[in-house]
């Protein structure tokens, strides 16, 4: 859907919805920084190699909403 930011973005965000992400369409500065800093957190608990050590997802709704995911920042949404 290039060229269609709307449509890309309502589409990306319907299909998190029904795998149970839920992700708001226009967050507030004040929502993106909670998210922020909870994900920052967790991934400095954690530690990126530790991170990058992790299996692939066995779980094929884990697999399709991470692949949206990638395919949203791939796309810019």
């Amino acid at each position: 859907m290039q060229g269609s930011f709307n449509d890309a973005l309502n589409d990306s965000l319907t299909a998190l919805h029904i795998l149970g992400i839920e992700v708001p369409k226009a967050p507030t500065k004040r929502d993106l920084d909670i998210m922020f800093e909870e994900v920052k957190a967790e991934v400095l608990a954690i530690g990126f190699d530790e991170i990058l050590a992790i299996p692939r997802a066995t779980d094929p709704r884990t697999d399709l909403a991470v692949a949206v995911l990638n395919d949203a920042g791939v796309y810019r949404l």
